[in-house]
């Protein structure tokens, strides 16, 4: 592009001398012999010289305008050419750079084929010398370098790491603009003894005004910058953000699907798979392995001691306790809220597992000092040894979560080998576990539904799901089967199928030309970890059942908000734009804590039964359940009462402005048909005095299971 440019300033520059040369010349022989002699000459004659004169002046401009158009045409084209050679150029480069990013390698080493891509570049006047570096989320303000190409060692010492604003890279990431020079000036910070002749194009890698790195090029000292080379390697640089920015999303996303947030310990899965290749290991070397599972006693005590937040802190020393006791080949993983598993793999001696239950004790038994008192922490060990126990991850953590659980039978801060002695416990979990996953895959499961009154107007405005299963021709405890559901992950599955069943179940009530509600569906922690994919999956139900969002209403629990109130708030916000409900379940039971109620986008707060039941005859349930109902008021919260069970209840949540209540007053959860002709008796304007439901069918709802 230089050398045509070049091609273009030669042809005029050319031209114009020959029309000076020209004018010159003619004025020239005018002046000495012309002249003087014209003056002599009758005015006739002088006008007519004059003319002529004028003409031959006149000549050299119209040749120059005139001059060669052939071989300006031919420029004008090779001009376009070389226009779109270049554009080509540019699309053939950033289509190999965009190939680049799709191959199966480390971004380091994209990295550095896109370095070599771009120093190959042949219009481009570039040394063959440069460096790419990147921002550190670790290090705020500082750029680290990871690619560099011929750089000398003088310099490879110096600049590592650079500081924004410091040198020609930092000032480049710190005003987010490309920095130039053609030689080694002032801003040039870095330098040392025998560094030859050069200039830099630092140009910041950045999305948007976000900086993610800074583009290092060297050139040869006296180069001109031009607009074209400016022009390209912003496109360089905006296309290579895109590729590192891919590939921290991708980083990010990994380690959100591997990795506990609070305290950057393996989650669960990220558990399994290192626990199913140590079992491999194990077995190929005739080796043992020990799982511990940990859960810290009575923390719900020491969350309404001290706060979500401090409670948090406290999750975290505990974490950074356990990991002090092991060595580095094991690992720590956080499973529950206060829950930890511990893998000790290559041992040689079981007796070593022992050893460590008690260290991990003693470890986390040291107080806590919170306010200026001392807070003492316990916890309840259960430990499973492979291949005495089981010979794959499932067997194994189910047996020491078993082993767990008497130990905080036995009064807790204790450590428990799983033995013959509590196999029973075990047998029968496993059993039902099997029981559960194989009513599940059969369409056992079914849901019951609990209405929801609106005080004001005594009209069903809504409805309770509930999870129950029905086997052997006894209706199984939610509080049996949940919880097994939650240790083997099924949770998800079931979940998924209570969202689509409920949705699919209200849907058909509409069609049959009932009432609209809305349809309340309990949420697991375990789902709400997976974010977006919930998020995806509650759309993509609402979509294909072709049912309004201001139909279903999400039920979430204190503490499973409070685990990760970011990825909560976030997803939140974005279900609550889209037209979801989202209701906080068993509000005082767990933190109680105001500033969340204000963080997150809840659209309703229901008070748990512990308030509810003796607030007829207990001023201080009261006047609790009072003040959350006023809190609820001044920030738009609906609230809900559960657990209603006498008119006198309900008497006083109506004289406090509740707006909705549900409990055994009005039903128990029924089936899907029942709840049916619930609806059908539903008219326009009736007290709870006239309700049918008070009278012929609630005799028929209490007889139901």
């Amino acid at each position: 592009m230089k050398k045509n440019g070049n091609k273009y300033r030669g042809y005029y520059t050319k031209n114009f001398i020959i029309l000076f040369a020209l004018i010159f010349i003619i004025e020239f022989i005018t002046m000495i012999y012309i002249d003087d002699y014209i003056h002599n000459l009758p005015i006739a004659v002088t006008s007519i010289l004059d003319s002529t004169l004028l003409t031959i002046l006149i000549f050299p401009i119209a040749y120059i305008l005139n001059l060669n158009p052939l071989e300006r045409e031919t420029i004008m084209r090779i001009q376009v050419e070389e226009k779109n050679r270049y554009n080509e150029d540019t699309q053939k480069i950033i289509a190999q750079l965009l190939h680049l990013s799709l191959q199966a390698s480390s971004l380091k080493t994209q990295l550095e084929l896109s370095m070599d891509l771009l120093l190959a570049v042949p219009w481009l006047a570039l040394e063959s010398t440069g460096s790419i570096y990147l921002t550190d989320s670790t290090k705020p303000n500082t750029l680290t370098r990871i690619v560099e190409r011929n750089l000398p060692q003088e310099l490879l010492k110096q600049c590592y790491t650079i500081e924004y604003g410091k040198c020609l890279c930092g000032l480049a990431a710190l005003n987010k603009e490309i920095v130039f020079t053609d030689c080694i000036n002032p801003q040039h910070v870095i330098k040392y003894s025998g560094m030859k002749p050069h200039g830099h194009y630092c140009v910041p890698i950045k999305i948007e005004e976000d900086v993610l790195g800074v583009l290092n090029l060297y050139v040869k000292e006296g180069h001109t910058q031009s607009k074209t080379e400016v022009r390209f390697l912003n496109s360089f640089a905006n296309t290579l953000a895109t590729i590192i920015y891919k590939h921290m999303k991708e980083q990010e996303i990994e380690y959100i699907s591997n990795y506990d947030k609070l305290t950057g310990l393996p989650n669960r899965e990220l558990l399994i798979n290192r626990l199913n290749f140590s079992i491999y290991h194990a077995n190929r070397y005739n080796r043992t392995l020990s799982l511990l599972h940990i859960d810290v006693d009575n923390f719900k005590k020491i969350n309404d001691m001290v706060g979500y937040i401090e409670a948090d802190n406290i999750l975290k020393i505990i974490a950074d306790r356990i990991v002090k006791c092991l060595r580095k080949t094991d690992t720590v993983a956080r499973t529950g809220n206060n829950e930890f598993i511990v893998m000790i793999p290559e041992l040689i001696d079981t007796k070593y597992t022992e050893v460590i239950a008690k260290k991990l004790l003693e470890y986390i038994n040291k107080p806590y000092n919170f306010n200026n008192s001392v807070i003492s922490i316990e916890a309840s060990i259960g430990v499973s040894i492979y291949p005495e126990h089981g010979t794959n991850a499932e067997t194994l953590l189910n047996k020491a979560s078993v082993a767990m659980r008497h130990a905080k039978k036995d009064g807790g801060n204790l450590c428990i080998l799983f033995s013959s002695d509590i196999a029973k416990d075990y047998d029968e979990q496993t059993y039902f576990e099997r029981a559960l996953m194989g009513a599940h895959k059969n369409n056992k499961l079914m849901l019951y539904y609990q209405p929801q009154i609106e005080i004001n107007t005594g009209k069903i405005v809504g409805a309770e799901a509930l999870l129950r299963w029905e086997h052997e021709g006894k209706l199984i405890p939610p509080s049996k089967f949940i919880p097994i559901a939650e240790q083997t992950g099924l949770i998800i599955q079931i979940g998924e199928w209570v969202i689509k069943e409920a949705c699919k179940q209200n849907k058909e009530w509409q069609t049959q030309g009932l009432p609209p509600i809305t349809i309340a569906v309990n949420i697991s922690p375990e789902q709400l970890n997976r974010g977006y994919m919930l998020m995806n999956q509650l759309k993509n139900v609402l979509f294909d059942l072709d049912i309004a969002p201001q139909f279903l209403e999400l039920e979430l629990t204190e503490s499973t908000c409070m685990q990760n109130i970011e990825l909560v708030k976030n997803m939140l916000i974005d279900l609550n734009s889209f037209g979801v409900h989202i209701a906080i379940d068993d509000f005082g039971t767990g933190y109680s804590s105001l500033n969340y109620l204000k963080l997150l986008p809840f659209n309703k707060l229901k008070i748990d039964r512990a308030f509810i039941k003796n607030i007829e005859h207990d001023k201080y349930d009261q006047t609790i359940v009072e003040a959350i109902i006023k809190i609820c008021h001044v920030m738009n919260l609906k609230i809900i009462a559960e657990g209603v069970e006498t008119k006198g209840q309900l008497e006083i949540l109506r004289c406090l402005k509740c707006n909705e209540v549900q409990g055994f007053l009005f039903s128990r959860p029924i089936p899907p048909h029942d709840f049916a002709e619930l609806l059908k008796d539903e008219q326009p304007a009736v007290t709870y005095e006239k309700r049918p439901i008070q009278t012929t069918y609630n005799q028929v709802a209490l007889n139901t299971p």
